[in-house]
């Protein structure tokens, strides 16, 4: 039985809207120069660590699994209202891989030209399959590193594709489906995936959705108990005992779904609020896509000036560098969104923009 066409209704619309845009932006804080590794690491004082940390290391890790749950509720809401598979996968080749190909090309050529200028920094791209990875992404990261992350959305909607038609036929074999890919993904380095934290999370988001509980949020006791359990788990069970791998794999994802749940509910609360805040992130939903694609490019030209400056993430004064990287990325993604619209690239990116992974 083919599965009832799914909807949405308005405030569930608006929060993933705004948990969209704060995802990205919080993202984009582990992508800033000189790289979430490096600032985590800095030997800074102990306040400004623990900003780092919970800035960086919880809510900009946390953004991917909350993207990756709201790609999976409307994969289905687009599996639901599909014309033929075979529109709905060109559709999702178009808006997913074709982006990836358009926004690391800048990042090629720059590579290309920054080796000339800092040679003992920046490699250029050399062989075929370093040019083919590099603009694909299709065995290795892109240049745009980023855009991997459209690059797996894609295979989880094939994936996705298979479970659901099995769903259709005969719900404990789209389960069972469901479950040996995520057990394929899961086992040692994963199977098709760059990070196979994607399919799990795109999945529940999926399972939401099929089941019609797209306008579930979490609630504040659940947060609060993910977030004491990570706590207890980090101190008195993780590296401390020998667990099987399902319980490892559980106790890494642990911080990243109480910080993703909690980003969820506070855009609930902004999308029921109707604030000055709610306005902003809307405004911000019309360019997140082409800020999410090209802050890459733009971190790359502030690398360079830092690397340039002789700026050091172990200085206080980073913190000034820091703070500032996002708010340019995303001024210079506005300015990039308004003047491609009307132009030829701009028919790609309106494939994606305003319905991230639909």
């Amino acid at each position: 039985m083919k599965l009832e066409r799914i909807r949405l209704n308005n405030d569930t619309s608006l929060t993933i809207k705004n948990a969209r845009v704060l995802c990205i932006l919080f993202m984009m804080t582990y992508h800033v120069w000189p790289g979430g590794d490096r600032i985590l690491s800095a030997e800074v004082n102990q306040y400004l660590h623990l900003f780092y940390s919970v800035v960086v290391d919880h809510l900009g890790r946390a953004s991917v699994p909350l993207l990756s749950v709201f790609s999976g509720m409307l994969f289905a809401i687009s599996f639901t209202r599909r014309k033929t598979l075979g529109s709905l996968i060109r559709h999702k080749f178009k808006s997913l891989m074709i982006p990836i190909f358009v926004w690391s090309l800048p990042l090629m050529i720059l590579m290309v030209v920054g080796h000339q200028i800092l040679p003992q920094q920046i490699d250029a791209p050399s062989g075929v399959m370093t040019w083919v990875n590099g603009l694909t992404g299709v065995f290795a990261t892109p240049a745009n590193g980023p855009l991997h992350f459209l690059r797996d959305v894609f295979v989880v909607c094939l994936y996705s594709t298979v479970i659901l038609l099995a769903y259709e036929r005969f719900k404990p074999l789209g389960i069972v489906i469901l479950i040996a890919l995520l057990a394929a993904e899961h086992n040692g380095t994963g199977f098709i995936l760059f990070r196979n934290q994607i399919a799990t999370f795109f999945f529940f988001g999926l399972m939401l959705a099929v089941n019609h509980r797209s306008g579930w949020v979490p609630s504040w006791v659940l947060i609060g108990s993910l977030i004491v359990g990570n706590e207890l788990a980090q101190r008195y069970v993780v590296g401390t005992i020998d667990m099987p791998h399902v319980l490892e794999v559980v106790f890494y994802h642990l911080p990243r779904v109480a910080m993703s749940f909690l980003m969820w509910r506070v855009a609930m609360i902004v999308a029921t609020s109707g604030s000055w805040f709610q306005r902003g992130l809307l405004y911000l939903e019309k360019h997140i896509f082409v800020i999410f694609c090209s802050h890459s490019i733009t971190l790359k030209f502030i690398g360079m000036f830092a690397v340039i400056s002789g700026v050091s993430e172990n200085a206080t004064s980073y913190l000034i560098l820091f703070l500032l990287q996002v708010p340019i990325c995303v001024m210079i993604g506005i300015v990039l969104s308004n003047m491609i619209k009307p132009k030829p690239v701009g028919v790609v990116v309106s494939w994606v923009r305003n319905r991230f992974a639909t």
